[in-house]
């Protein structure tokens, strides 16, 4: 594997960060006019290591649409093109936070949710399919296992 062919897409979970959301009727909203996120995204190149875009997610802690994933990775192709092979997407961007907890890979930055009183649920099964349809009609392999990057 080479730097250019897999990129890794990740949730982390960062301490809480405030972003202008009036509307969204949620009570911390709708007294101050702002909304508590704590959840970002990074993408890093797989071979290389290389961090290739990072970003907070302004949401509630809540599990992740297609929506959100398709926006940030199409930030991450616009600044460094596709990669050649595929992308990895992390369980961490998948999982419940539950799931998480569980995970010898994710475990250590889901760690601070429960200190935090956050629970957020797996991925919608079909928000999921739709990520991997969207980056397979753009000719890309799509893993949920770093070990089968290497499996041709």
């Amino acid at each position: 594997m080479k730097a250019g062919d897999s990129f890794a897409l990740g949730q982390l979970f960062v301490g809480p960060y405030y972003y202008d959301d009036p509307k969204s009727g949620t009570p911390c909203a709708t007294k101050f006019g702002v909304n508590v996120g704590v959840q970002a995204l990074a993408a890093l190149d797989v071979a290389s290591q290389y961090a290739l875009h990072g970003r907070p997610v302004e949401k509630t802690p809540s599990p992740f649409t297609a929506d959100e994933i398709l926006t940030f990775l199409r930030e991450v192709f616009d600044r460094h093109g596709l990669p050649s092979v595929g992308v990895l997407l992390s369980s961490s961007v998948w999982q419940s936070s539950a799931e998480m907890l569980l995970d010898d890979e994710v475990s250590q930055r889901a760690a601070r949710l429960p200190d935090m009183d956050i629970e957020i649920g797996p991925m919608d099964a079909r928000e999921k399919d739709k990520v991997v349809a969207s980056l397979r009609q753009l000719g890309l392999r799509v893993e949920f296992d770093e070990d089968r990057l290497s499996l041709e």
